[in-house]
């Protein structure tokens, strides 16, 4: 599960902001959103939070570093990949922040253990990068460490007795711009495939849209029993459907030919080629007419609101199945209150949420605010300055347990929320 993520200097963000996914010792009503992840830790886990604030606040900047992470450890080992530059991009507003490098650190639980791995980068290299493990004791033992040495040019390894293998050479086979963990369980390090594995398969970002809906029809066309469970999830959300059906689109990509130039399709080749082999598929509803026969509908003449929901319900289901982390930006688009508050109580609830799977998202919806839906460790606030990213706890402003959070929030006391000048307006009208 996760536990904890951290990020600093990275676009709107300058200072390290922190948000933590480990319960309070607060005393709450609600005690169904905590899993216990670690006996020798004692670690309880959260299974949701939310992140509120203003447009242009950081929020999105915050899922999009975590999903970095993932892609990043996944990737920065490949060939492809052997001279590229890094994604540096420092926050410009605030002064300094341009010459020092972007960090990220994320604790994290595979089984009864606890890593916590970071590292940090500028535009050409790696210049930092650790990973350690509590797995006996509460007490964290060191796997590696590497760190960038100006004056030798070089990195200075230091390993611990955690990991076994072949660390030398997996250090001299790393890159500039590559993660030591990633070119490690390239060459086969047993003891860094746990970590690596969760680092690259447990954070899972979606957008409600193209990527989801893919998702969700290859899911459904695949599994028969899966796709009853999206039937039966849409059904349970108040929407017409009996089944889906799926019709092949064709694909005309000679359009390409009269559009670009021969030398950028030769460059685009494989892309194109990779383009070809993937099919797409119409999504048609069965769905009880007036006259209790069926009618086939088209996904496209659906509402925004079911679209969005068929489009999130593939990744859903994986997230609940695998144990997996699922991050969302604005999960309230186009979808009632009254879902969003369902969804938050799916991962809550531990016949459906089995395996752990967690939450995390971003919103303007300030209903699910109301205590008996979210517990007062699970709600964040995004604020910024007109300089920089700060994420902020409720329970900074020591909320009493029955406070009415959502009215707090709205008038301004939590901040996180847009400073409207109506005068400003009537200037221009």
């Amino acid at each position: 599960m996760l536990i904890e993520f951290e990020v600093e200097n990275e676009r709107s963000f300058a200072s390290a902001s922190t948000i933590s996914m480990v319960a309070s010792k607060l005393k709450e009503d609600r005690d169904c959103s905590v899993r216990q992840i670690s006996t020798a830790s004692n670690l309880n886990v959260l299974t949701s939070a939310i992140i509120l604030g203003k447009n242009g606040s950081g929020k999105s900047s915050l899922i999009d570093a975590l999903d970095f992470v993932s892609t990043f450890v996944r990737t920065s080992a490949m060939d492809e990949e052997a001279d590229a530059k890094l994604p540096y991009e420092p926050n410009l507003l605030m002064d300094g922040f341009k010459e020092i490098p972007t960090s990220m650190k994320v604790m994290f639980s595979v089984e009864e253990s606890v890593y916590v791995f970071g590292f940090s980068y500028d535009e050409d290299k790696i210049c930092e990068e650790y990973l350690s493990v509590s797995d006996k004791s509460a007490r964290f033992r060191k796997m590696y460490e590497r760190k960038w040495d100006d004056l030798k040019a070089a990195y200075d390894y230091s390993f611990g007795e955690a990991l076994t293998g072949n660390r030398r050479v997996w250090s001299e086979s790393t890159r500039l711009n590559a993660l030591y963990i990633s070119t490690a369980v390239q060459l086969n390090s047993q003891d860094l495939k746990a970590p690596y594995e969760w680092l690259t398969k447990f954070l899972r970002s979606i957008s409600i849209g193209n990527a989801g809906k893919r998702f969700t029809t290859e899911k459904c066309r695949e599994d028969e029993s899966f796709r009853r469970k999206v039937v039966s999830f849409l059904q349970s959300m108040d929407i017409n459907v009996l089944d889906f059906e799926f019709e092949e689109e064709d694909r005309d990509l000679t359009s390409l030919e009269k559009t670009f130039s021969k030398e950028f399709l030769e460059q685009m080749k494989s892309t194109i080629e990779r383009s070809r082999e993937k099919k797409n598929y119409r999504v048609f509803f069965q769905k009880e007419g007036e006259g209790g026969g069926q009618v086939r509908f088209p996904l496209s003449r659906e509402s925004t609101g079911t679209q969005a929901l068929f489009c999130l319900a593939g990744p859903l289901f994986d997230v609940l199945e695998n144990g997996y982390c699922l991050l969302i930006d604005e999960l309230n688009t186009s979808l009632h209150p009254i879902i969003v508050k369902f969804l938050i109580e799916m991962f809550d609830d531990k016949a459906i949420n089995k395996n752990d799977a967690q939450l995390l998202f971003t919103s303007h919806d300030v209903s699910v605010l109301r205590e008996e839906i979210l517990r007062r460790d699970q709600i964040w606030f995004m604020e910024h300055d007109g300089k920089a990213s700060t994420i902020v706890p409720l329970s900074d402003f020591s909320p009493r347990k029955k406070e009415a959070i959502e009215r707090g929030y709205l008038s301004g006391r939590y901040g996180g929320v847009p400073s409207v000048v109506p005068s400003f307006l009537r200037h221009l009208v």
